[in-house]
């Protein structure tokens, strides 16, 4: 988890999907970088988007990641959901993977939920959250933005 240094970082607490030093680290960054600061508000929402994506042109699907500080002043995950358009002939923006921590469910598109502890959830959240944090080294999400 994110170390204090003179900035005021946020300590992320531990959660039953196997979230990395990477993401909490990344996570941090941007809302570091918001302005102005969100971080008077408990509950905060980063949304990280391509804004060339399309349900023609492909592209970089949409992610929402909702963190939440409780009453010891402690942040935790929310859920980190990922969007894609589906349908046709008028596709629509639908909620493809969500890792609701919250509730302890996973859900995929066309698939049962399955709580999160299982371990093919926490293997394929590995996959999926090493893909994110390559796109988003990688500049893919041209609109990131950080709301209370």
């Amino acid at each position: 988890m994110p170390n204090e240094t003179q900035s005021q970082m946020i300590q992320f607490q531990p959660c039953c999907l196997p979230v990395s030093n990477r993401l909490c680290n990344a996570i941090d960054k941007h809302i570091q970088q918001a302005h102005p600061s969100p971080l008077s508000s408990n509950s905060l929402t980063i949304n990280f988007r391509d804004s060339n994506y399309g349900a023609e042109s492909g592209g970089y699907h949409p992610v929402e990641i909702r963190v939440q500080r409780d009453e010891a002043q402690q942040w935790h995950f929310c859920y980190i959901t990922d969007f894609a358009y589906c349908g046709g002939p008028y596709p629509e923006l639908e909620v493809e993977i969500d890792f609701n921590i919250e509730q302890n469910s996973f859900r995929q598109m066309f698939l049962a939920p399955s709580p999160l502890n299982k371990h093919e959830v926490t293997e394929f959240y590995k996959v999926w959250e090493s893909n994110f944090l390559e796109y988003l080294s990688d500049g893919a999400f041209d609109q990131i933005e950080v709301s209370a």
